[in-house]
């Protein structure tokens, strides 16, 4: 079923809802999600090849990362074999295309991707955020979703906002650290990371 996204095929909505999570380092949604992958749910983790993470990250404070696909494929062959079937992962440059099929995600994810050092430090920023969303919009269903984690707040909040308002989506909800019932849904994404008191989750949908 997985493959099939990446060849370019559509799955319909009764055979199970897909998520796409763009940037997923070395721990993909399925091992820190809450109950998010169950029964007929799919997962595609997509992030930069190791040559283009040097890349990226020799412009950041952060340093290097660590070689997060190849743990990510570490964790999933630990998994019962029919659980491993409804994960997938790729290694893609999310600002040039993304290989999967037209309109074949239910949601895509970004967790802190907006702080690729690429958007802000990159002469061709702006073609990089336009190159992204068009992705995102192709990809997703027609009653799709996006969804923006932010841990940290690298950004200002506003700014955010306006970013996804510029390149055609709506903000239907918002969540935030500071309110403790926004908190526990948003840990329905990532039950065991650090929320700054500035991290915050948009439920996002294409206009």
């Amino acid at each position: 079923m997985v493959e099939s996204l990446v060849e370019g095929g559509s799955v319909e909505s009764e055979n199970g809802y897909v998520l796409l999570e763009l940037g997923c380092g070395s721990r993909p949604l399925p091992f820190r999600a809450s109950g998010n992958f169950r029964g007929d749910n799919y997962y595609i983790g997509v992030d930069l090849p190791r040559h283009l993470q040097e890349e990226v990250y020799s412009q950041s404070k952060w340093g290097l990362p660590n070689d997060g696909l190849k743990k990510c494929v570490e964790r999933i062959e630990s998994l019962d074999p029919e659980e491993q079937k409804r994960i997938g992962l790729l290694e893609a440059d999310m600002f040039l295309g993304l290989p999967i099929g037209d309109h074949a995600v239910d949601e895509v994810y970004l967790s802190n991707v907006l702080s690729d050092p690429r958007i802000f430090y990159d002469d061709n920023s702006s073609a990089n955020f336009v190159t992204l969303f068009c992705e995102i919009r192709r990809v997703l269903k027609v009653e799709g979703r996006l969804t923006v984690f932010t841990s940290y707040d690298p950004l200002y909040e506003k700014q955010v906002k306006q970013l996804l308002d510029e390149n055609g989506f709506r903000i239907e909800q918002q969540y935030s650290a500071r309110n403790p019932k926004d908190l526990e849904f948003m840990r329905r994404y990532n039950r065991d990371v650090y929320y700054g008191e500035g991290a915050y989750l948009l439920s996002a949908v294409p206009v």
